[in-house]
C-alpha cells in the first residue's frame, strides 16, 4: 500500500503582489504543514509582514494588485472568502501575534477586556461574563502571565514589554486556532525575555498541536525553534530548506550573508562584512591583532572624558491617593562611568533595570533625582536652557520604539527637518537637500 502523503495546512502558489505601483511579492511559493514551525527569514523590507497580511487578508483593497498565485489553509482559497468568512477564520482557525504589542494593543482599555472581546467573537453566545473572565485568566496563565488577576484589570502601560507580548500571544491563542502567525513578537525585547518568549511559543505550539508561521529577520534566533526555514530578499525566495541545512550548509550568497553578518563572539575583525562581500565571495575576514587592539584603546583613554556621569540617581513617587503615603521607586542608584571620544561603551541589562532611564537622563529629557553629568569637560546645569539645547545638538538619541517616536501625522521628511529647524539656521531649501 503506498504512503499517503500529508497535505499542508497552508499553502502559497506563486503568489505576486503590488502595493500601489510597487511589487513587493514576486511568484511566492511554500507549504506549511500539520505541527510544522516554518520560519520565514529576510531583512527589513524583504516581503515578510506583507506575505503574512495577505495570509491573513489585512492588505487594503484598494492599493493592492493581486497579479497571480493563490492562498489556501485547509483547502480553502483565501482569496475568495467573504468578509463574514473571514470573521470566523481570524482568531477561532488562524491566530496572528502583531509585531509591537504596544501598537496593538489598545491604550485605553484594560488588557482582560481587549482579550475578552476576542471570546466574545467566537465563543458560544451562552457564554457568561464569569466564564469568559476565567477562560481569559486561564489564558493568562497558560502563557506564564504571573498575577493573572492584576494583569486582566491593567492597562497597557502597566505592563513590561514583554507582559504585553504574552498577553498578545494569549489573545492569538484563547480559541485555539490550528495556524498561527507570528510576526517578529520579539524585536521590542531583551534577549533574556526573547529567550522565554520563544520557549513559550515552542511549548505552546507542542501544547496545542498547532502549525506555525514565525517571521524574524535574525536567523540565530529561529536556530533552536523552526523545523523548517524560508529565506527572503526583495520580495522573493531565494532558499528553503530544513534548519540544520541551513545553518550547515547554506547554498545562497544572500543566506550566506544573513548568517556572517552577525560575526562570532570570540573574534574582533577589522570590518563587518557586507551582502555583497558574499555575492562576490570577496570577504576574508582580518582578525584585530592584540597588540592592535592594546595601541588603539590607550590612545583613546590617554584623553579627557567626552561624558562623566557621577553618582546619578533616578527616583520615581507614586501616590497613593488623597490619604496614601506616597511610594519611591528607585530606578537608579549611583551610576557612575566615564566615556571617551572614539569609544563604544556597550550598555546591557535585562528589561526594567534602568537603561533607557539613564539615557533619558543623560540630556535630561528625564532629569536626575541627583548627581552630575560632565560634557566635554562641563557640569551641565539642568536650569540653563542654552546648555541643554546645545547638549541635545551635540548628543543625539535614538528611540527603543520608531511607532512611538515618529509623529503619525506628520510626514517622514518634516520630522527631520524639525531637527535642523530647531539647531540649526538653514533656510528650507538648504534644510530639505540637509534631509535628503
Amino acid at each position: 500500500m503506498a504512503e499517503q502523503i500529508e497535505k499542508p495546512l497552508l499553502s502559497i502558489s506563486k503568489l505576486s503582489l503590488s502595493l500601489g505601483e510597487k511589487k513587493i511579492l514576486n511568484e511566492i511559493s511554500l507549504n506549511l504543514y500539520p505541527n510544522e514551525i516554518l520560519a520565514l527569514v529576510g531583512e527589513s523590507g524583504s516581503g515578510k509582514s506583507v506575505t503574512a497580511q495577505a495570509i491573513m487578508g489585512l492588505l487594503p483593497p484598494k492599493n493592492t494588485h493581486i497579479e497571480k498565485g493563490e492562498v489556501h489553509y485547509n483547502g480553502k482559497n483565501l482569496f475568495t472568502q467573504t468578509a463574514l468568512d473571514w470573521q470566523q477564520l481570524r482568531g477561532k482557525e488562524i491566530g496572528m501575534i502583531f509585531q509591537e504589542p504596544q501598537s496593538s494593543l489598545n491604550p485605553s482599555m484594560r488588557c482582560g477586556k481587549q482579550v475578552a472581546e476576542m471570546g466574545k467573537q467566537h465563543f458560544s453566545p451562552s457564554l457568561s461574563k464569569l466564564e469568559l473572565k476565567e477562560k481569559v485568566l486561564s489564558a493568562f496563565q497558560e502563557v506564564q502571565l504571573p498575577d493573572s488577576e492584576r494583569v486582566f484589570n491593567a492597562y497597557p502601560h502597566q505592563l513590561s514589554g514583554g507582559q504585553k507580548q504574552r498577553v498578545m500571544i494569549a489573545m492569538a491563542l484563547l480559541c485555539k486556532p490550528k495556524l498561527l502567525i507570528a510576526d517578529e513578537p520579539t524585536t521590542a525585547l531583551d534577549v533574556l525575555v526573547q529567550q522565554d518568549i520563544i520557549l513559550l511559543i515552542k511549548r505552546l505550539q507542542k501544547q496545542n498541536n498547532m502549525s506555525i508561521l514565525f517571521i524574524s529577520h535574525d536567523l540565530s534566533l529561529v536556530a533552536n525553534l523552526a523545523d523548517t526555514i524560508a529565506v527572503m530578499q526583495d520580495g522573493k525566495l531565494v532558499e528553503i530548506g530544513k534548519t540544520q541545512q541551513i545553518f550547515t550548509a547554506p547554498k545562497h550568497p544572500y543566506t550566506q550573508g544573513l548568517l556572517g553578518a552577525r560575526p562570532a563572539a570570540s573574534q574582533r575583525v577589522k570590518w563587518l562584512p557586507t551582502l555583497d562581500d558574499f555575492t562576490k565571495k570577496t570577504y576574508h575576514p582580518q582578525a584585530v591583532l592584540a597588540e592592535e587592539r592594546s595601541r588603539a584603546l590607550k590612545d583613546i583613554y590617554a584623553q579627557t572624558p567626552i561624558l562623566s556621569v557621577k553618582g546619578v540617581m533616578k527616583d520615581y513617587t507614586a501616590s497613593r491617593g488623597l490619604f496614601g503615603k506616597a511610594k519611591k521607586t528607585t530606578a537608579l542608584k549611583n551610576v557612575t562611568f566615564d566615556l571617551f571620544a572614539g569609544e563604544t561603551l556597550g550598555l546591557v541589562g535585562a528589561s526594567g533595570c534602568g537603561k533607557s532611564t539613564l539615557a533619558k537622563a543623560l540630556v535630561f529629557l528625564d532629569q536626575p533625582t541627583a548627581g552630575e553629568i560632565y560634557w566635554e569637560g562641563k557640569r551641565i546645569d539642568s536650569s540653563d536652557k542654552k546648555q541643554i539645547n546645545q547638549l541635545r545638538k551635540d548628543v543625539q538619541f535614538i528611540f527603543q520604539d520608531p511607532y512611538a517616536a515618529l509623529h503619525p501625522l506628520k510626514q517622514i521628511g518634516a520630522a527631520i527637518e524639525e531637527v535642523l529647524q530647531v539647531h540649526t539656521r538653514l533656510d528650507q531649501n538648504d534644510r530639505r537637500i540637509r534631509c535628503l
